[in-house]
């Protein structure tokens, strides 16, 4: 970013804070009434798309679409920065709100014992299982996936109409892209792949054909920003973890091989019922 675009960045981010703010202190019949001028908008501008896949474009014209979506996450604090736990560092300081009353400290590790933490993706054993075993592997993904992809990828993302979410306490199923199919990647996004996780075989799969070098257009590479370069420490692991961790006992492996995908759209059995109709 330039500065002048910079400057613009930190004055809409600090909108959005100041919100999150006022609607923490707002009455319930406050904030009902914004939700509910944000639901007639929706409804007027849901007719406007062709299909679902251009559900990502909608817009809300209303206060509330400055509501993030990602949020403090502090499990991914929870490790120790020049030798002091990162999230005691913080409420030390007054740089995070809501602490615990107290917080029982690692003395080898420095790590939080009675605060959730996701284990540093490029450490083998961070996770607290044995070091390079299927547990710590599969751990260590799911934080790397969380961090870098569920900012989009959950049930309230950008990326909310894939039926493809990545955080970190769902079950590995489904929803999780096990012979899953995709919804809204388009040709070059899913580059002659069926599923977005092929059990035993990282080929065969999208998750890992996004992030790798295959994927060398825009339409094609995940994240949709910030992806210029392959991030090749995470794209191994990835790899490593879908041929030799992911196997046929993970729920919906079997969906694979009768081309299935997991229903219309990738959903089992469909859309859920009693979303609006897009014609």
């Amino acid at each position: 970013l330039g500065e002048e675009d910079g400057a613009r960045y930190q004055r809409a981010a600090r909108i959005k804070s100041l919100l999150v703010e006022d609607i923490a202190r707002a009455d319930a019949a406050t904030v009902g009434k914004a939700l509910a001028s944000g639901l007639e908008a929706l409804a007027t501008e849901i007719g406007l798309f062709a299909n679902w896949g251009e559900m990502h474009r909608l817009g809300i014209a209303h206060p509330l679409s400055f509501l993030p979506i990602i949020g403090g996450r502090y499990r991914f604090a929870n490790h120790p920065v020049a030798g002091v736990n990162q999230l005691i560092y913080w409420c030390q300081n007054g740089l995070m709100k809501n602490c615990p009353d107290s917080m029982e400290v690692d003395p080898q590790t420095q790590y939080v014992t009675n605060v959730e933490r996701n284990p540093v993706f490029n450490i083998p054993g961070d996770s607290g299982f044995a070091e390079g075993s299927d547990e710590d592997i599969e751990a260590r993904v799911r934080a790397y996936l969380e961090i870098n992809c569920a900012h989009c990828h959950n049930p309230r993302g950008l990326a909310q109409n894939t039926g493809f979410y990545l955080d970190v306490f769902r079950p590995v199923d489904d929803t999780y892209g096990i012979c899953k199919g995709p919804t809204a990647s388009g040709t070059e996004g899913r580059g002659g792949r069926e599923f977005d996780i092929v059990p035993q075989s990282a080929p065969d799969s999208i998750l890992p054909y996004r992030m790798g070098p295959e994927a060398d257009t825009l339409a094609a590479r995940m994240p949709p920003l910030a992806r210029s370069q392959v991030h090749t420490e995470a794209f191994d692991l990835v790899t490593d973890w879908i041929n030799n961790v992911v196997d046929e006992t993970y729920p919906n492996a079997d969906a694979c091989g009768d081309g299935g995908g997991g229903g219309l759209f990738g959903l089992p059995g469909g859309l859920p019922s009693g979303l609006p109709t897009v014609h």
